[in-house]
């Protein structure tokens, strides 16, 4: 039997088919409902180093013997050597032994919202899935941040295994005069033989750049790594489009001034772009060996969403419980695209220079408001907003 039409329904739904452009979602696309704040991105760290899940049965995974938690037991490849020996002669003896280094595990939580079930009723956007969306990105702020703290503390830890304990900042003053040395962090081409004074302004990124930080890897004493990907901001990235014909040629620089460069790799190596210029901070570019010649990004709990009613009001959060670790810190450098000296403890100061602008900022920091409608000053009019003069 056929089933009657719903006249009206069918009408509405035709008219609609007939307003809606090629290409455009028939159905409303709830998300428009929001002026959004940022671009939210998947995490850079879980590109660089793809977490690996394990579980209590986890060979590696070890009891402390004093506290109820568990830690991974990762182990470094250990080395030997050969000799040449007489035809009758034997090589030196030396007892094997297994190099491991402990990697603690920690959790990453986000801040506890509450609502209730007439706010909830009042959005006109999607509560729950507004917070599966966001929540998730949130975590992975902070993983983002904890990897750049661990690249940081591999590269100036064997800056200052190599260069007598840096007694001195490492700025392009001090590396015209031969204070300081390049080892795990380079200046940049543009900022090498600056004599304008040691400071924190950004230069634009060069094409030699890349290829100078790479060659650290291999080194001059044996090192024998190879660099593979680059991590970069945008806004440094986007020094590239500014390439000339002289530099680059004719055909990457018609790409560059068309479209910009979109290619996933430049001079030989992958380029992870990021945004988040809260976290690698403006001025600041790192070039990494693969996941093997690191370390280890653990996720022992992946990230949960959680929602909980009591009564008519919820609470929703999200948390994971992670652990990350690197063995061999010769495996990444850094490209410093600033005069000024960011060595610990032997920063560049002076009037109106301050090295926390190329340092990741807290985790209380990472995300800045862009939104002004909550700004209100005494008039209930939005603070520094000024109307239209016309």
């Amino acid at each position: 039997m056929e089933l009657p039409i719903d006249a009206a329904n069918f009408n509405d739904l035709f008219l609609q088919r007939l307003r809606t452009p090629d290409g455009v979602k028939e159905a409303e696309d709830v998300q428009s409902r929001l002026v959004r704040q940022r671009v939210w991105e998947d995490g850079f760290a879980r590109k660089l180093l793809p977490p690996k899940d394990i579980t209590r049965d986890t060979q590696e995974v070890q009891e402390d013997l004093k506290t109820d938690t568990i830690y991974y037991l990762a182990h470094v490849e250990t080395l030997g050597h050969a000799m040449s020996c007489n035809i009758r002669g034997n090589g030196e003896a030396e007892i094997w032994y297994s190099r491991k280094f402990p990697i603690g595990l920690h959790k990453i939580e986000t801040m506890h919202h509450t609502t209730d079930e007439y706010t909830i009723r009042a959005m006109s956007y999607p509560y729950s899935k507004e917070v599966e969306r966001k929540f998730p990105a949130l975590i992975q702020l902070v993983e983002d941040r904890e990897l750049l703290v661990h690249l940081e503390a591999c590269v100036w830890q064997v800056q200052k295994w190599e260069d007598s304990g840096y007694t001195s900042g490492f700025s392009s003053s001090n590396l015209v005069d031969g204070t300081v040395h390049e080892y795990s962090v380079v200046k940049a081409e543009n900022v090498r033989n600056d004599d304008d004074g040691d400071n924190f302004r950004i230069a634009l990124i060069n094409k030699n750049d890349a290829p100078y930080l790479a060659r650290q890897f291999p080194g001059t004493q044996g090192e024998s790594m190879e660099g593979e990907t680059v991590l970069i901001n945008e806004y440094d990235f986007q020094g590239i489009n500014t390439w000339v014909a002289t530099e680059v040629g004719n055909d990457l620089a018609g790409q560059l001034t068309v479209e910009g460069f979109k290619k996933p790799t430049l001079a030989g190596y992958k380029w992870v772009k990021t945004n988040k210029t809260s976290i690698l901070r403006p001025g600041n570019v790192y070039m990494l060996s693969s996941q093997q010649f690191l370390g280890f990004f653990l996720r022992f709990i992946d990230t949960q969403v959680v929602m909980e009613r009591y009564g008519d009001k919820f609470e929703t959060w999200a948390w994971e419980v992670i652990g990350m670790g690197f063995g061999n810190l010769r495996g990444v450098k850094k490209l410093e695209l600033y005069t000024g000296s960011a060595t610990p403890d032997y920063e560049t100061t002076g009037e109106g220079i301050d090295v926390t602008t190329v340092r990741p900022k807290s985790e209380l920091e990472i995300l800045k408001e862009n939104a002004i409608v909550d700004h209100l000053d005494s008039t209930g009019n939005i603070d520094g907003y000024l109307p239209p003069l016309y």
